[in-house]
């Protein structure tokens, strides 16, 4: 995996994640007479026009861990960084950090395990997981395993921060359909969607504590009803079903990449974090090509060609 694929995929997080992060928050209503176009900044947080937040953050910190291979430890150590030494941000501190994903953190760092830092309980299936895995996906393409260890590690890096079932099930879909698009990437989105979901709802089937979960992701189970479903029935919060049900949505109802992706944005809510996945997850076929304003107004370009091409030495 050379370094210029990796930088495509990487630099998609971050603009999906830049286009979102001013507009989150925003009910869907308020983008009907003022729909997002461009980069824009200054809303939420106030900050630039370019400026990622936590999604491109964990990223950045889950890769480049990848260094030392799968070091749990590590990850949760620069996540710590993240959060008390702005490591891995274009503005020197961390912001917009989850409650699942923060009480992990503090769990870690007051000697819980890394594997058993993520709450287990329901109401902790939030999308701070999902938001983070572009990394494990490079990782797998390149270092192929087993199906059970691949699924294994899924778990285990959902777990660092999210423990439920719902939300291992929730990694376990999307990271499938990353790899099906990496590995596959001339191939219909809606067929590397369909395999990627299907591979791990068979898998998840077989497992017992899993199979009360699928249920709760059914509409992804039946793709050509979910593309038929009219915007007003996509939820685009942060919980993990709404958060992959939108991502796929956009997927099979926009086949141009910068329109999907304003798309995103344009559904409210929890904007950074679904065009973050989405970008990312766009940005695997080396076909996509977002408009170079989008890139050049990103903030942090010197620490993310850094990381990106120490990646590249240990993702081959």
């Amino acid at each position: 995996m050379n370094e210029a694929y990796i930088k495509n995929v990487i630099y998609g997080v971050a603009i999906g994640d830049a286009l979102g992060m001013p507009h989150q928050f925003k009910p869907r209503n308020s983008f009907m007479t003022h729909p997002v176009t461009n980069m824009t900044g200054f809303g939420a947080f106030n900050l630039p026009a370019g400026t990622w937040s936590d999604d491109t953050s964990m990223t950045l910190a889950a890769l480049d861990s990848l260094n030392d291979g799968l070091n749990y430890p590590k990850m949760m150590e620069n996540f710590v960084r993240w959060i008390e030494n702005g490591a891995y941000t274009p503005t020197g501190y961390a912001f917009d950090i989850g409650k699942g994903t923060q009480d992990a953190i503090s769990a870690f760092q007051k000697g819980t395990p890394p594997l058993s830092s993520g709450s287990t309980d329901e109401t902790n299936n939030g999308n701070g997981a999902l938001m983070r895995l572009t990394p494990i996906a490079l990782y797998l393409a390149v270092s192929p395993h087993s199906e059970s260890s691949t699924f294994e590690i899924i778990r285990n890096f959902t777990r660092l921060t999210h423990g439920h079932s719902r939300s291992i099930v929730a990694s376990g879909i999307l990271t499938n359909i990353m790899l099906q698009v990496i590995n596959h990437p001339k191939r219909p989105i809606l067929e590397n969607l369909t395999n990627g979901i299907n591979q791990a709802r068979r898998y998840y089937d077989r497992k017992p504590v899993y199979q009360a979960e699928l249920h709760y992701f059914s509409r992804l189970f039946n793709l050509a009803q979910l593309s038929d479903m009219s915007q007003s029935s996509i939820k685009s919060s942060g919980y993990v079903v709404d958060t992959l049900e939108s991502v796929c949505w956009c997927l099979l109802t926009e086949p141009n990449s910068s329109k999907c992706l304003l798309k995103a944005v344009n559904l409210g809510d929890d904007t950074d974090t679904i065009a973050s996945i989405l970008g990312g997850l766009l940005s695997m076929n080396p076909q996509t090509n977002f408009p170079i304003d989008w890139q050049r107004q990103l903030q942090g370009q010197n620490q993310l060609n850094t990381i990106i091409k120490n990646s590249s030495n240990y993702l081959k």
